[in-house]
């Protein structure tokens, strides 16, 4: 099972090593799996960016923003169909919710735009900050020779109440490196510098849109790591909190952390704390610590330690939400004990309070050969409090694989079972209020295991009450393909959550990069499955939709909104290359703007044509100013940009 690239942000607690969410170029913080190991679930209010330097951006062709454990790079079917126009181009694009930048009350969205390198690296060396109701260009940052920019959003640093921006600048020094040179914060309203700092290294991680101190405005972790070779893996080997103006807050060197991560507010003083995960090797024993960390400070608010010279073990707890109602943040843990006369394992999960780590709740899974994780759920049966998901993973000898046929609902404070569930290897998503009975809801996903792509599949998608854990509707795999889901916010204005669902093709497996594709996205009413909108690919076209419930209000409408995009293939690098960003209503599905990675691109079909060159000459004709045509740069549309895109278009220049 791969590690996906996602960009989504959605709270589903996974079991094969921690995802880390890089905001555009990126890998999501969350997939599905099964291992030994226990991962934290990923907070949905954070964004997290991680960097190798040989590795400068992980995601080599778009990426989808699905919570699937896959991405969508599918190989080319229809390569003898494709226009030169396609084929000439090294250029894609970007797209990353930005909050509302300039204060007008709705949101806006981040674009990138780039090309590739020999390397098949992309890199990105324009941002535009545009506006999410017609997509006018608020802002622009570029780069510098060698150098290339990523973005993320940032939240409210400077307290105006708008959301700003950081910047990463990195620089090839040589061959396939890229160093990270510096970070830098860009007011959200004009792109002016507000502070950068100095970097100058490989391996690093930034977490931004938190609140360490409480002072209201959003603070900035930064990681620095490298390999620890004692355990294998990377350890954190420095940690600073910057608050929002670039001061230093807390700095520290911690002993082989391997994660350091947002738990929420585990003892009430108003701001983030966070949860920490060591691992050392003693040569004949291991040992493995979980801390709370107070946001604040660094100061360690608890821990809990296990070593496998008693054969026990723990493994990265999860935040859990407010379980007993006391109004500060718990936490779930996993603890496991080997048992050598049975040669099984006893796995016991722990529902911790956040300031102790004192034990509000225990529950034992003895089933031999299984274990055992536990998931938030959110306040499943409207009490106010959150609850908790057990499902125990049960081991299949003839496959070496884990499954998930049973969930067990519990009541967050005591641990009480309110409603249990079964099906075929079962995973699961927190939803938000489908039906609007005021209680949470989930996703269930049951999925098979494709041994011809070392892959688990989506078979069936459910939407699952709360309350009971009755279902409210079924979406079932078309043909040969398989099917996932996404909680998408409230996209029809009904006060209820409402979902997109994917139409994975099987057919567009590409076994170079592990990756499915989506031809088709629906977005269905949260309280019953019925359709309000889709979306199918054209010809020599694939298509996805990003950052589902996380895109925002775009046109103040009071709904959410979908960035929806194309993917057309490129013969250069022998991929489908995210060309074509669209801006989509969410009650309707009807387009508010488009962006294309194209120069010139101005009726958004991926390609340069004479239709693109009328539309310039019919915009220096009305006066229109759009940065899109100015493809001579000199500030204006005039019959010069026509001219140019037509040329383009045959091939005789490049613009």
């Amino acid at each position: 099972m791969e590690l996906n690239a996602d960009n989504h942000l959605g709270p589903m607690n996974t079991a094969l090593g921690i995802c880390m969410c890089m905001l555009l170029l990126s890998a999501v913080p969350v997939c599905a799996g099964m291992s030994a190991v226990a991962t934290p679930a990923a907070n949905a209010d954070a964004g997290e960016f991680w960097y190798r330097s040989d590795q400068p951006s992980a995601r080599f062709f778009g990426g989808a923003s699905r919570d699937i454990g896959r991405s969508a790079y599918p190989q080319d079917y229809f390569a003898n169909s494709i226009k030169p126009s396609i084929t000439s181009s090294g250029t894609f694009i970007q797209p990353e919710p930005a909050g509302d930048l300039d204060g007008d009350g709705t949101d806006n969205v981040l674009v990138g735009f780039g090309s590739y390198d020999a390397s098949e690296y992309l890199l990105l060396d324009r941002i535009d900050a545009v506006s999410g109701g017609d997509g006018t260009v608020l802002w622009s940052v570029t780069s510098d020779a060698n150098r290339y920019i990523y973005v993320a959003g940032a939240g409210n640093l400077n307290g105006d109440d708008k959301d700003d921006v950081l910047t990463f600048t990195t620089r090839c020094d040589s061959g396939d490196t890229y160093t990270l040179e510096s970070i830098s914060a860009l007011s959200g309203d004009d792109g002016a510098v507000l502070w950068s700092k100095d970097i100058n290294a490989d391996l690093w991680g930034v977490l931004t849109e938190f609140d360490f101190n409480g002072d209201g405005r959003d603070d900035i972790m930064v990681q620095y790591k490298s390999y620890e070779s004692s355990i294998e893996d990377d350890c954190i080997d420095e940690i600073y909190i910057l608050n929002g103006d670039g001061s230093l807050l807390w700095r520290k060197t911690p002993s082989k952390w391997v994660y350091a991560y947002l738990a929420g507010d585990l003892n009430g003083d108003g701001g983030g704390d966070l949860l920490a995960y060591s691992v050392q090797n003693f040569d004949t024993y291991w040992t493995a610590t979980i801390f709370a960390v107070r946001g604040s400070n660094g100061n360690t608010l608890w821990s809990k330690t296990a070593s496998n010279k008693n054969y026990v073990w723990l493994y990265p707890a999860d935040p859990a939400g407010d379980l007993n109602n006391d109004g500060k943040d718990d936490v779930m843990m996993q603890h496991e004990r080997w048992n050598p006369p049975s040669e099984d394992y006893t796995t016991t999960i722990y529902a911790l309070q956040g300031n102790s780590g004192h034990t509000i709740w225990s529950n034992v899974s003895t089933a031999p050969d299984s274990r055992m994780n536990a998931y938030p759920a959110g306040d499943l049966n409207g009490d106010g409090k959150d609850d908790v998901l057990l499902y125990p993973w049960k081991y299949n000898p003839p496959t070496g694989r884990y499954y998930s046929d049973i969930v067990y609902a519990k009541n967050g404070y005591d641990g009480h079972l309110l409603w249990t569930k079964t099906g075929t290897d079962m995973y699961y998503m927190q939803a938000g209020d489908l039906n609007r009975d005021g209680a949470d809801d989930l996703l269930f996903y049951e999925r098979s295991y494709d041994a011809s792509t070392d892959t688990y599949l989506p078979t069936e998608v459910s939407a699952v009450n709360g309350q009971d854990g009755f279902t409210l509707w079924t979406k079932t795999r078309s043909g040969e393909n398989y099917i996932d889901a996404l909680p998408a916010g409230d996209l029809n204005g009904d006060g209820g959550e409402d979902t997109v669902v994917y139409n994975i093709n099987y057919g567009s497996y590409d076994s170079d990069l592990d990756e499915f594709y989506v031809d088709t996205i629906s977005a269905v009413n949260g309280s019953d499955g019925s359709a309000l909108w889709c979306k199918s690919c054209r010809e020599n076209t694939w298509i996805d939709a990003w950052y589902v419930g996380d895109t925002g209000d775009l046109d103040a409408d009071g709904t959410d909104d979908v960035l929806v995009c194309t993917y057309i293939y490129n013969s250069i690098s022998d991929r489908h290359i995210l060309t074509i960003v669209s801006a989509v209503r969410g009650e309707d599905g009807s387009v508010l703007w488009s962006k294309s990675a194209l120069r010139g691109d101005l009726d958004f079909d991926g390609a340069l044509s004479p239709v693109d060159a009328v539309i310039a000459l019919q915009m220096a004709v009305s006066g229109e100013c759009c940065p899109d045509a100015d493809v001579s740069g000199d500030g204006a549309v005039t019959s010069l940009d026509a001219m140019m895109i037509l040329q383009a278009a045959v091939g005789n220049i490049v613009i």
